[in-house]
This record gives structure tokens, sequence and C-alpha cells, in this order.
């Protein structure tokens, strides 16, 4: 598909005549007004959103202390690395689209000759457009609701019109109107593609009289946006009927997939037929074979950018690096976890390489079953600001120790700085990450990157922060360190925990719990004095900004639980002030502790052991033993390797493997649970007179991305 790509990009880089020619004297030129960074712009008819671009200096890359010739080199390398960015979001965007990435290339082609569409018609459609190439599809992946485009159909239709004769014979504009204008979003996404349009349509008839009924709903909303602004209930309405829709699809749909492991394997993309008795088939393809093309060109691209590199010792750990990714691009394989990093991979820590490349699969991130996504981040090794050298000291010697002889995992903390990203797991930001290694090497690779932590916090969240919080601006200045240190210690928080993979989706919601609370207590282990900005930030701010941008994804799953928690311990309040709802610490030692419990209680979790074990296993958090850690977790692998008789007992089994299945059982219901949807519209409604408040005030949630890494919006983006 790179390949085509680059082949499309040539036939439609017609002359300036030709794309002004078809629109003739009808429209006059002039500038178009541009998205820029902390602009608001609006999407949906009724949701503000504050867009934050982290390009220029933020991501220039740093040439202090190489020659003239090797600056030079490493330019070239990354602006290859660019082009190979680009690459890997294309691919992305085909697993995140259910029309297998035309929506993204039908966004491209308008801009691309976007000199032939009406000024103000391109203004109008600049922030659909946008919001389109930053998730990849046209549904928010956090609010699982399709984009609303800002005008009917006929408007759209008259626009592709004025496009040169050859671009409107050689794309099908009719089917990618068909599609974005198709108000129903679809729980396999790109992962679990349908067949053919008449598989889809069978499948919706397949399901029961009140998908009908919540269908009809939803398109009453959604043909009324078109031409008029939503009330604010309307659009909550639109979310609720959306998300309740995937829910029904992906009940009939995982019936189908608990036959089929391999179909729901990480690196598995499958094609659903649907029969006209509405019986499912599927067809299940290896990422390898899937995505062959784009995989080789990724290879040719990654090799070349090794080749521009210097030669020598500075880079003889990154060169090995991108070898051994370009490798993996090209190995035909039917695993289903081939996406998972390689161990030379993880060991890349070597500072004077002076950046470092990740091209990962292994988020799990689809709607259905255990699915994973492409993403690049190309970084820049960062020092360590002075103020946190004594944490930075702290956690490396702790990381490096790992969990004990009985668990391997040690891990490198890096800090980093974006320069480069591409695909959507990452939503073209990302502030820390952990790369986990599934071949039991000795080895992690936890990084923290600044640049788009700094940004997230000055920024983006500054004013939303204050207002949802009631904090003084004295506090606001600290909220830019106190970040960079809650993102070190959620991805250090992960290297505590373990990925449970029985969980299966479920295992990145507590995971993702386990990390987000980790950062609570550690805090108080390793930089007290912080703790009161860094309890206000994950505890405060966070959970009404993941309600506020959608309570369905991955990170917004784990802060809505932790919230509950302590909302319910009494460790933090909604209370009136000034007119209007904020949230506050109301005990900050019990915040701390309540953190600490429900870290453990969720690492007990991803051990198979229920919670009605756990009592056994919690001792009291004591912030001068970081030994405490290791102890319970290896006093948890124990206990359920030999599982006490009692327990089997109770089980009515004789075998510790036959009661481990059962413990496993019995926590994934709980989990189950836990994370439902259900449970996640139970807590989102106890925010929402803090969200109805931030809507009253018209405080904008924000839109991220990074540029340079996806040419395509710099159309768009100044």
């Amino acid at each position: 598909m790179g390949d085509i790509l680059v082949e499309k990009s040539k036939q439609f880089s017609t002359s300036q005549t030709e794309k002004n020619g078809a629109q003739g004297a009808n429209f006059v030129h002039r500038q178009v007004k541009r998205l820029a960074d902390g602009q608001k712009l609006r999407l949906d008819t009724n949701r503000d959103y504050k867009l934050i671009c982290i390009s220029g200096a933020e991501t220039a890359f740093n040439p202090k202390g190489l020659s003239k010739k090797d600056a030079k080199a490493y330019g070239a390398a990354l602006s290859i690395l660019e082009d190979a960015a680009q690459i890997v979001t294309h691919l992305s965007n085909r697993l995140r689209d259910s029309a297998d990435g035309m929506t993204t290339n039908g966004v491209e082609i308008l801009l691309q000759n976007k000199d032939s569409l009406n000024p103000e018609f391109l203004e109008k459609i600049s922030p659909y457009l946008l919001a389109i190439l930053k998730n990849g599809a046209t549904s928010d992946g956090h609010r699982l609701t399709v984009y609303i485009p800002p005008c009917e159909r006929s408007q759209f239709e008259a626009e592709i019109g004025y496009l040169p004769a050859k671009v409107r014979k050689s794309f099908d504009w009719s089917g990618w109107l068909d599609h974005i204008y198709d108000p129903v979003p679809k729980a396999g996404e790109g992962f679990y593609l349908f067949k053919r349009q008449a598989d889809w349509a069978r499948f919706e008839v397949s399901l029961d009289d009140k998908y009908a009924k919540l269908k009809r709903q939803l398109e009453k909303i959604f043909t009324k946006a078109l031409t008029e602004p939503l009330e604010y209930g309307e659009l909550k309405r639109y979310d609720d009927l959306s998300s309740k829709l995937i829910g029904i699809q992906k009940a009939k749909l995982e019936e189908a997939l608990k036959k089929n492991k391999y179909a729901r394997g990480m690196c598995t993309r499958v094609s659903v037929g649907v029969s006209a008795s509405g019986k499912l088939s599927l067809s299940v393809v290896h990422y390898t074979e899937e995505f062959r093309d784009e995989l080789s060109l990724l290879a040719r691209q990654i090799r070349k950018a090794k080749r521009a590199l210097p030669q020598g010792e500075q880079t003889a750990e990154l060169r090995a690096v991108l070898e051994a990714q370009a490798k993996w691009c090209l190995e035909k394989t039917k695993n289903p976890d081939w996406g998972k990093s390689l161990s030379i991979w993880v060991t890349a820590k070597n500072a004077q390489n002076r950046i470092d490349c990740n091209f990962t699969c292994e988020e799990k991130v689809s709607t259905i079953g255990q699915k994973s996504d492409f993403q690049i981040h190309v970084s820049q090794f960062a020092e360590v600001p002075s103020v946190l050298q004594n944490l930075w000291e702290a956690v490396q010697e702790r990381a490096s120790k790992g969990k004990g002889k009985n668990g391997l995992e040690k891990t490198n903390i890096l800090l980093l700085e974006t320069r480069i990203v591409g695909g959507h797991n990452v939503k073209l930001t990302v502030s820390g990450e952990k790369l986990p290694d599934p071949a039991n090497e000795p080895w992690y690779k936890s990084m923290t990157f600044t640049n788009t932590t700094a940004a997230a916090a000055s920024r983006a969240s500054a004013e939303a922060m204050a207002f949802v919080t009631g904090i003084s601006p004295e506090e606001l200045g600290k909220m830019p360190l106190a970040v960079l240190v809650a993102v070190i210690l959620h991805e250090f928080g992960h290297t505590l925990g373990d990925h449970a993979k029985f969980l299966e989706e479920r295992g990145g919601y507590v995971e993702e719990t386990n990390a987000q609370a980790s950062a609570i207590y550690l805090t108080l282990r390793f930089l007290p004095e912080i703790l009161p900005q860094i309890a206000i930030f994950d505890s405060c701010w966070t959970p009404p900004k993941r309600a506020q941008v959608g309570i369905f994804e991955q990170h917004s799953r784990s802060d809505l639980v932790l919230f509950e928690a302590n909302l319910r311990a009494g460790a933090i309040e909604i209370v009136e002030k000034d007119g209007r709802h904020i949230l506050q610490v109301r005990d900050l030692d019990l915040l701390v502790k309540n953190a600490f419990e429900q870290a453990i209680h969720m690492r007990l979790l991803e051990k198979g052991i229920p919670s009605k074990y756990h009592g056994q296993f919690l001792e009291p958090l004591n912030p001068a033993d970081p030994e405490q850690d290791v102890r319970i977790t290896q006093k948890a692998i124990k206990w359920m390797k030999s599982p006490p008789k009692e327990v089997l007992k109770s089980l009515k089994v004789e075998k510790a493997s036959e009661a481990r299945k059962l413990l496993k059982a019995a926590v994934s219901k709980e989990a189950e649970k836990l994370f439902s949807d259900a449970h996640m519209r139970k807590i989102g409604k106890v925010l929402e007179p803090v969200l109805d408040d931030m809507k009253r005030a018209e405080i904008p949630a924000t839109l991220y991305i990074v540029l340079p890494g996806y040419k395509p919006m710099e159309a768009l983006v100044v």
C-alpha cells in the first residue's frame, strides 16, 4: 500500500492551472484561515476543543555537540523516518477504519486538491477533517461515536464536483460520502472488517428489535445535527445511543469469536461474512500477510534511515535496533503475538545514539478481543532536570532491581523528547510508554517524553484544571513539573504490575489502573514535597478530563475506577464553590493509602487472585520500605502456584491447576463487571455536574497533534 500511496501522491499532483480550472470564476481565491496552536474549534455542532500543536522548536532535533557533517546525517535520517511515520499512520488507518482506510484517503485527496474547494467551505470543514486525520476514522475512539459532518451531504457533493475530473474519477466519492454520513459506529473498527456492505446490512438486520429502535433514534439526532446545533442534552443522548448500539454489536460478534481463538489474536485481521440467515463466518489473516506491502516498504525506509546515520560507535546500538525492526517487518509468521517487542528494542538505552526509534504494534486497542495497532515514535534523549535528579536516581536504582529472583523484570527508565510520531494508538501524541518483553528477558523499557508532557500540563490543561479544581495560580505554576513526575512514576508503576493475558482486553484496564494508582503512593516514597500537586492532577483533574473526552478509552476506564474508589473512601470530594462544582482532595493521607491498596488490588487480580482472598496479602504502606511491592507480589505468586487446601476444598477441586483455572475465571468476571460500559456510564454520571459547569463556562477539551511526522495535516495546521 505504501507504494500505491506514493503513486497516488504523484497522480494527484496536478498543476495549479488544472486545480483552479474546475472552479473557473465561481470563487475568488482568498487566504483561508488555518487552524493554529491554541485555537478553539467546534465538533459535532456543540463540542468545543482547543488545538495544541507540538511542533517547531519543541520537536526540532538538537545537534548540540555534533559536527556539521554528523548533524546533517541525523537530519537526513529523521527526514526518512518522517516518511516512515506516514506509512505507519496509513497502515494504522486501515486497522482503525471500518472502511479499510478509505476515510482518511478521501480526506487527504481533498487536502491535496484544496485549491479547488470554496475557501469558506474548506474553513468550515477543517476541524472535522482534522478530527478524522487524528483518529484515522470517522469515529471518536474515546466516545465511540461518529463525528457529525458540519454540513449536509448535498453541499459536500457540490464541492466534490469542483475537483479536477481526473481526481473525481479516480476515487469512490459516493462510497466515501455514504460512509461519513452513516451515524452508526462499528464495534469491529477495521480490526474486524465486514467483507461487503451487504454483509454489514445483513448483520444489522440479524440484531434485535431494540437495536433497530436505538438506531432510528440515533439517525434522527444525526440528521438534525446536519442543519442545526444540538442541545447539550441531545449530544449526551447521541453518545449514549452510540455506545449502546456498539454493545449490542459486540455481543453478537463475541459469540462468533468464542469459537475462534486465532481470530481474537493480537496480530490477526478478521473479515466477517454474514449469511442471509444472519450466521457469521470469519476469515482470518495474519498482519504479516495482510500488510505485506506496507511492511516491506517500511523495512526499506528503516534501513535507508539506518544507512543515513553517522557511522561509528555513537550510533551502533541505534543501527542495531533499526536493523532488528526492519527484519521484523519482513518476517513471515502466523504467531498471533508477533507484534510484541523484541528484546533488542527494549535494551536500547545508550544516550550517545542521540535518537531512539520505537516501531511497535503491541497496544490492546480494539473494542473487541485483544488486537494491536501500529505506531512509531522517534525521540531524542533528554537531560534530567536538576530538580528531579534525586528522584531519577532512586527510580533507576529501584527499576534495576526488578521484582526479585522469581520475577525477572528489570527496567531501563529513559527520559526522551518526542520528535516524530505515527499511528493512532498514541493519537499522534504520547506522554509515556512502557515496552513489555514477551520472551521473559530481564529488561523492559520505560519512557517518559518531556516535551509532550509539558505541553499537556501548561498549554493544554491549565485553564480547565484551574476551573475544575479551584487551585491557585501559584499551584498551577508547579503543575508542569508535577505532571512530568506523575508520568515518570506512572510508567515505573507499570513495571510493578504485569499485563494479564487471560483477562484479554480487560487486562489493559487493570494494568493502567495499577500504574495510575502507583504514581500517587510512589510520589510519597520518592518525592513527597510534590505530592499535593500530583494528587490534584491525577485524582481531581484527570477523571473529569477523561469523562469530558469520553469514558470508554482504556485510560479513561482506569481513571474513573480510581475516582470512584477515592470518592467512596472519602479521600476526594465534589463541592460547590463560586457557583460551580469542583473536585478537591479531602484527605491526602487517605488518598495515598487508598492508591496503594488499589494498586495492590490490581496486581493481585493480574496474578489471578479474586478480591475475596486479597486481605491476607495486604500490609500498611511503608514509604521507607520499597521492597514491600516485591514482597507482596512474590507472596501472591507463591500462593497462586500452590493454592491452600481450604481454597481447593471451597472450589471443589483436587488439583492446583484446576483451582487456578477457576480462580482466573472468577477474576475475569470481576474485571468485566468493574470495567463494564454500564459501570463507566454510572461513574460518568457522578461527574456530570462538573462537566455541565465546564460546558456552561465554555471550557474546551483538548486535541493534541505532533508535527512534523504527519504531513497531510500541514494543509490544515500552522
